[in-house]
């Protein structure tokens, strides 16, 4: 081999090698302050296609959000290969961006050795030195690598930081009521707010409330009745809309006073009227083997299940007995770090509404105390 080919494969080396920069992550399963899920998992690969100076790829995936990668120009690309594949429906960002400017992120999953579009084109508005910015939702999937493509447009390429994770549903429950619609929704964990958004036509939600990131319940007033309204909960981080819900619907109706049952027992003019002193099956009397008050007496299958939330909001649920073990067992086991971190609760015949059922969701972590009173 004469020298010029051996010179020409040196340098053929070296531009390969920097374009790589392969580098394993400095962490497995750890999160990174202020940011949500996790960093990329120990033994990821990561590589660019411009680096200027020694902003290299892995300081984009070191968990240090005061190291970056920096491209050379305005557009380029950094790709993560992990060890495995990885289950995600969302990325975030930590950046610099002094003075402010928009950037624009296209995201792609590796699925079977090819790079398949999962977000994007998504502008994020950047501003601030190690800034951690709005995640960007993707497609959920499992994927063996996660490319980035940067246009900086006014500004260089650069990230600082990445994460990973599953953003947690919301799941949305409507009741009628005269007038008006009680909403009760599953909370998650990184949201600043919610907005909820609600119309007539499904799909179509011309009004909004924004509520609190405390709150996991609203009822919305000053309906019309007879009206069916469509809703929709979306959980708000960092200014951006994150988490959306599922959509819950009702219909207001204004609540009728039932007449007054003519068989009522303290109709002065029933017979059967148990404060009657001559009445034989009087249950205020001491002799009556099945007064109700006697102590031998059993205490029944149901109980009123009263769970208050750290907010302070008090839900009351008629349940059998089974169930309230169910919930006992649910918490004593989460309380001991096993377990979902929510627990559905039957609302049986408090069923109001065109649904075939209803499915109250208590959180863990939002359960102050709760209470059992058998009967």
């Amino acid at each position: 081999m004469n020298k010029k080919m051996l010179s020409f494969l040196l340098v053929l080396c070296l531009t390969l090698s920097l374009f790589s920069q392969t580098v394993a992550a400095s962490s497995t399963g750890k999160t990174v302050e202020g940011m949500m899920g996790f960093a990329a998992p120990e033994g990821t690969l990561a590589t660019a296609d411009s680096i200027y100076s020694s902003f290299h790829p892995k300081n984009a995936i070191d968990g240090d959000i005061k190291t970056r990668w920096n491209a050379v120009g305005s557009k380029a690309s950094i790709e993560l290969i992990f060890p495995g594949p990885l289950d995600l429906n969302f990325v975030q960002f930590a950046t610099n961006a002094t003075p402010a400017v928009a950037v624009e992120y296209t995201i792609f999953g590796k699925v079977n050795d090819e790079w398949v579009k999962v977000g994007g084109p998504t502008t994020l508005n950047l501003e601030g030195t190690n800034s951690i910015n709005p995640p960007i939702s993707v497609i959920r999937g499992s994927y063996s690598g996660i490319k980035i493509d940067v246009n900086g447009k006014s500004s260089w390429a650069a990230i600082n930081e990445l994460t990973f994770g599953i953003a947690e549903s919301i799941d949305l429950t409507a009741k009628a009521g005269d007038s008006q619609v009680a909403l009760n929704w599953t909370p998650t964990t990184y949201s600043d707010q919610y907005i909820i958004k609600y119309g007539t036509e499904s799909g179509k939600y011309t009004e909004s409330i924004t509520v609190s990131n405390i709150d996991n319940a609203y009822t919305v007033p000053n309906l019309t009745n007879g009206t069916t309204y469509y809703f929709q909960v979306i959980s708000i981080v960092k200014g951006r809309e994150f988490v959306v819900s599922n959509e819950a619907s009702a219909t207001p109706n204004k609540e009728t006073t039932e007449p007054t049952d003519p068989t009522n027992p303290t109709d002065p003019t029933n017979p059967t009227d148990p404060t009657d002193p001559t009445d034989p099956t009087d249950p205020t009397d001491p002799t009556n083997p099945t007064d109700p008050t006697d102590p031998t007496d059993p205490t029944g299958d149901r109980a009123i299940l009263t769970v208050t939330m750290v907010n302070g909001l008090e839900k009351e649920y008629d349940l059998p007995m089974s169930d309230i073990n169910s919930f006992i067992k649910w918490y004593d086991a989460k309380d001991a770090g096993a377990g979902p971190s929510k627990f559905g609760i039957n609302k049986y015949g408090n069923n109001k509404g065109p649904f075939k059922s209803r499915i109250d969701y208590v959180i863990f972590k939002n359960i102050l105390t709760f209470q059992v009173d058998a009967y």
